[in-house]
């Protein structure tokens, strides 16, 4: 019975507060048994709720957010990787198991939990996602760089501009506003290295990390056949003919989802293919990203195996 009355008590996304419980009669004890009997969810201090528990970490914390503006209302906003993900916009190393807010009412900064609610001297620009207050995306961008670095700010600008839902323009419009920033130079160099073909965030990674070395590719290579599109690979490195893709295998035709199911050796024919054509391929995976040096040799090598002074 309890559980009947939470969930008619408790938001559209199934968050409700100890204090919503208690006003409905239903105790902290009683609370506790359920969340033991697997009934309820406890989210964060004071903070429950009836849904089923969501998938993905995004999804969870995508929750999280949406139960603490349940509980604090228009006083917080989600800021950094929590905007991202408000947004619908990929993280790179974020914790998603905490939750980035800002006081928008110049509260004390705390930690209760999972919630990380900071006060901040600067107001950024603010909009409603759904039921999440969020900083714009090109704020997150710049609290991004401060607060992750390069390589999680150029995993968010890249997803912006690929989308189309930020503009290059937008992103350096609010570097200069807030110009006294700290982490304005690392989000100014991120602005840099933008490149709106990427799909992926390994793509924008294995990109920065290629760059650095003084290793360019050209995204989204498209290798023809004669007059027949045949594959489209990740990257070229320039200068050269191999083909760089990450996690995955080579898109093969125009506008065709990627096979994973397909048999070993179809995959192998269009390899032997791309060989006769003179293309290389060299397979990257996420795991390569936690030894930069031999990925960065590996491709040093293959690329003199593919030297080609004509392919620009």
């Amino acid at each position: 019975m309890e559980a009947e009355i939470l969930a008619a008590l408790a938001s559209s996304d199934g968050a409700f507060t100890w204090q919503q419980a208690c006003h409905a009669g239903v105790s902290r004890p009683v609370l506790t048994k359920l969340v033991r009997d697997g009934r309820i969810r406890k989210l964060a201090h004071d903070l429950y709720s009836i849904a089923p528990e969501p998938v993905s970490l995004s999804a969870r914390h995508l929750e999280l957010l949406s139960a603490a503006m349940h509980r604090y209302g228009d006083r917080i906003v989600a800021a950094s990787y929590s905007a991202l993900v408000a947004h619908g916009l990929p993280t790179y190393e974020a914790d998603l198991a905490r939750a980035h807010l800002l006081w928008r009412n110049g509260g004390s900064s705390r930690v209760s939990g999972p919630l990380q609610i900071i006060r901040s001297t600067l107001t950024f620009p603010q909009e409603r996602v759904g039921l999440i207050n969020a900083v714009t995306e090109p704020a997150a961008f710049l609290q991004v760089a401060s607060r992750q670095g390069l390589l999680a700010a150029v995993v968010a600008g890249d997803a912006m501009l690929h989308r189309k839902s930020s503009s290059r323009d937008e992103l350096a419009a609010i570097c200069a506003t807030f110009a006294s920033f700290p982490g304005r130079a690392v989000a100014r160099e991120a602005l840099g290295m933008l490149e709106p073909l990427t799909e992926s965030p390994g793509e924008s990674v294995l990109r920065v990390i290629a760059a650095r070395a003084g290793i360019a590719m050209e995204p989204q290579f498209e290798v023809y056949d004669g007059a027949q599109l045949f594959a489209r690979a990740d990257f070229r490195v320039r200068g050269t003919r191999l083909l760089v893709e990450f996690d995955g295998k080579v898109k093969y035709g125009r506008d065709r989802p990627d096979r994973r199911g397909e048999p070993l050796w179809e995959e192998k024919q269009r390899e032997d293919r791309l060989r006769r054509l003179r293309f290389g391929v060299e397979r990257v995976v996420w795991s390569d990203f936690h030894t930069p040096r031999a990925l960065i040799a590996r491709l040093r090598r293959a690329s003199a195996d593919h030297r080609d002074p004509l392919a620009g």
